[in-house]
């Protein structure tokens, strides 16, 4: 809508007109046009510019989450202030505006708690078990209750800003937002003071009409909002798929494959490495005792031909090995690989001792 037309619109609607001029608070100077018998003429062009500005500010709010508070307790604006505060789901006082209801906000509270319990026991039936008499002063109470803070019965919190029609006679209200540093948004005539009002909105806080379309004007920017709101909300997120028990899968951490050189000579700085160079020493000092051994025989796999074995200890591996050791009269042509017989043996003979150790644990 072009400005020319709101400005028709807020002229048709008597929103220019003020209070008499002996009627006139000198803080409204800057809003005031002229003097037209007796009555001061608003300008209607910041009347204009004020209500864009409470709209950007009562959309930010309710963006953010936050509700805007409608308070107006004249009689002639009563109807209008509610059906444009339930028209954009806000809360709002109409009837009395009850001391402390923003600065002793947890009283008030426990008293909109107690009214729905009230409403609730008349839902259930609890009230009907009741004596008459205890049944009729629950009524009485919840009547008031609902008269004076049915608006505010869905205000969860402190509302993000407060819009007041007539400043002047909502004075309580205002001084109580003023204090918590709640955003005012305000209606205010040519006898009320601007100062403590965030978005101070010259023009007739009076007439029906003019109240109907300031009021109408605000409520559009929040339906607005909301409705915005609700678009912008992201999608629900999807469900995680559940893995089905037999196709899960394990990360295993992949690992680099072992040479059979590094398990010879064992890690560095591991105490295995000296355990597996065992064989290499032995088979290193076997020429030196008998010579002409291999390094297998050394290391006692096993008796590669025949002879006795005796079994040693290995200071590094600390376990028992078998090494050959040559029987009298063997020479090295006698091999398998040669193709003669390999030559017998003769068990060594046992000493005293250790014959008797053998018999004894036979015996036994």
């Amino acid at each position: 809508m072009a400005i020319t037309d709101q400005l028709k619109e807020l002229l048709e609607a008597g929103v220019h007109f003020g209070h008499q001029t002996r009627r006139w608070n000198p803080k409204m100077r800057r809003f005031i046009f002229a003097e037209r018998n007796g009555i001061y003429i608003i300008d209607l062009k910041k009347t204009l510019r004020q209500i864009q500005e409470a709209q950007g500010l009562a959309a930010d709010l309710v963006r953010q989450g936050k509700q805007i508070l409608f308070v107006c307790t004249k009689r002639q604006l009563k109807e209008v202030v509610r059906a444009e505060a339930e028209r954009c789901g806000q809360p709002y006082v109409v009837n009395r505006w009850l001391g402390g209801t923003l600065t002793n906000w947890q009283t008030m509270r426990k008293n909109l708690v107690r009214l729905n319990e009230l409403e609730g026991m008349r839902a259930d039936g609890t009230a009907a078990l009741l004596p008459k008499k205890e049944v009729l002063s629950l009524e009485r109470q919840g009547e008031k209750l609902q008269r004076n803070l049915g608006g505010i019965r869905d205000m969860g919190e402190l509302p993000g800003a407060v819009l007041v029609v007539d400043a002047k006679k909502e004075k309580i209200a205002v001084a109580e937002a003023h204090r918590l540093g709640i955003p005012i948004i305000a209606v205010v005539d040519t006898n009320a003071d601007p100062d403590p009002i965030t978005v101070p909105i010259p023009g007739n806080d009076d007439a029906i009409k003019s109240v109907r379309l300031m009021l109408g004007m605000i409520a559009d920017a929040i339906e607005d909002a909301r409705r915005q709101m609700v678009k912008e909300e992201p999608a629900e997120a999807q469900p995680a798929a559940v893995e089905e028990p037999g196709r899960r899968v394990r990360k295993v951490r992949s690992q680099r494959g072992v040479t059979v050189d590094e398990m010879a000579a064992g890690r560095p700085g591991d105490e295995r490495g000296s355990e597996t160079s065992v064989a290499e020493e032995l088979a290193g000092e076997a020429p030196a005792a008998g010579g002409g051994e291999t390094a297998a025989a050394v290391a006692g796999v096993g008796p590669v031909g025949g002879g006795a074995t005796v079994g040693t200890q290995s200071p590094a591996a600390g376990a028992a090995r078998r090494v050959r050791v040559k029987a009298p009269g063997e020479t090295d042509s006698a091999s398998p690989e040669a193709g003669a017989p390999a030559a017998a043996t003769e068990e060594p003979e046992l000493t005293p001792a250790l014959a008797g150790g053998r018999g004894e644990g036979r015996q036994a």
